[in-house]
């Protein structure tokens, strides 16, 4: 059983919501979710033919960016357009704010948020703890990825080198990464950078991979 969850066609001017979100403890087998950019309900649809399905979350408000989904948890996480983030409950159908005033936000592989608040502080929220991390994000952070470890990578961008890695007790540290396209894996365990004519790999926990 699965779940993907979509951005509802809008204005294109508006940026992309952000990546799309896998969620297991779906309301059916291999549903499509439609999220409302512009606000209006969740609606789940049947991944084979694309007919709707009796099942919708009302009253969502405007969604600026798809976070990610919980998938123990059956929670799919949205930054709505009031920077607010918001947890989108499958199986309750009903949605709760988590933070108010968010910058950006990232979920982990084993379902921890980091949170940045409008001053780019970031927080840590797990299952019981809520941790400040010692360091900050951009303006405009691009990529945000929560590892295993309890760390947030920032991601090189095309306009900004250079890897940042927030943890909890230590100084944020900054790792020398080309600027270019910069993917990670779920784990955040290996990044690769598009640096034009070849692609660079680094393990952000062994630095002297590069």
């Amino acid at each position: 059983m699965g779940i993907v969850a979509v951005a509802a066609c809008g204005d294109a001017k508006r940026p992309a919501p952000g990546a799309l979100p896998l969620a297991m403890q779906s309301p059916g087998p291999t549903t499509l979710l439609r999220l409302p950019s512009h606000g209006g309900t969740v609606q789940a649809y049947r991944s084979g033919d694309l007919s709707k399905l009796d099942w919708q979350v009302a009253k969502v408000p405007a969604i600026r960016r798809v976070v990610g989904a919980d998938l123990d948890q059956a929670l799919v996480y949205v930054v709505d357009s009031a920077r607010s983030l918001l947890a989108i409950d499958l199986r309750a159908k009903r949605v709760r704010t988590v933070r108010k005033g968010v910058r950006a936000a990232a979920l982990s592989a084993d379902g921890s948020l980091f949170v940045a608040d409008t001053g780019g502080r970031v927080t840590s929220i797990g299952r019981r703890r809520t941790l400040q991390m010692d360091g900050t994000v951009p303006s405009e952070p691009g990529t945000l990825v929560g590892t295993q470890q309890g760390s947030l990578l920032v991601l090189p961008s095309a306009k900004r080198a250079g890897l940042t890695l927030i943890t909890s007790d230590q100084p944020a540290s900054k790792l020398d990464l080309p600027a270019g396209a910069a993917v990670a894996t779920q784990q955040g365990d290996l990044v690769a950078v598009d640096a034009g004519d070849e692609v660079v790999l680094l393990d952000p926990s062994r630095p002297a991979s590069l």
